[in-house]
């Protein structure tokens, strides 16, 4: 299984700067589900 920083390297392009420390990630917030809109319909 690929690390979450491959993931996430892949998700913004690669646009990582070789030349540049590679910093860690933060941790993003759990996605929270999205709860059934009534109003649309």
């Amino acid at each position: 299984t690929p690390d979450l920083d491959d993931v996430f390297f892949a998700l913004t392009g690669g646009t990582n700067v070789p030349n540049q420390p590679h910093q860690p990630h933060q941790p993003h917030q759990p996605h929270q589900p999205h709860q059934p809109k009534e109003t649309a319909r």
